[in-house]
């Protein structure tokens, strides 16, 4: 479940995270490293995610706040879009592999980019794989699970 609302609204109101919970649901993201007390409590998966550049100095404050919970990251959202993280493919190899790579040693399985449905955003994927492993990088390092 993608859940922009944060923790604001109370057990009586409409806009409460639990209201939002169907039988389908089992994790939730925030477009951010930010997780959601009252969907934590009310059983969710927190899925972390590093939205881009500018957010890694949160993604690694947040992590000690992280539920225990947390088993699966998120990399990038739509780095190959001009309104969204917009940053391209052979930029992108030093954030994952200093920023993100790390989840991998506590046990956190990650996804890669967030690409949108246009050709770009395979490409994008391709391409960030292919230059990560340019760069020296072995491929199960470069490779999101």
């Amino acid at each position: 479940m993608a859940w922009p609302n944060g923790n604001w609204a109370g057990v009586n109101d409409p806009n409460y995270v639990k209201n939002y919970i169907g039988s389908k649901s089992s994790w939730y993201y925030t477009w951010s490293p930010f997780s959601v007390g009252s969907a934590d409590s009310n059983g969710l998966e927190f899925v972390p995610m590093l939205w881009g550049p500018h957010q890694v100095s949160d993604f690694w404050a947040q992590q000690a706040n992280w539920p225990n919970t947390v088993k699966n990251a998120l990399f990038f959202n739509e780095p190959n879009e001009a309104s969204q993280c917009n940053i391209g493919a052979p930029d992108s190899v030093s954030y994952w592999m200093n920023d993100f790579l790390p989840l991998r040693q506590k046990g956190i399985a990650l996804g890669g980019a967030a690409t949108t449905s246009a050709p770009s955003g395979l490409a994008w994927n391709r391409d960030a794989i292919s230059a990560c492993i340019g760069a020296g990088n072995s491929k199960a390092d470069c490779t999101p699970e």
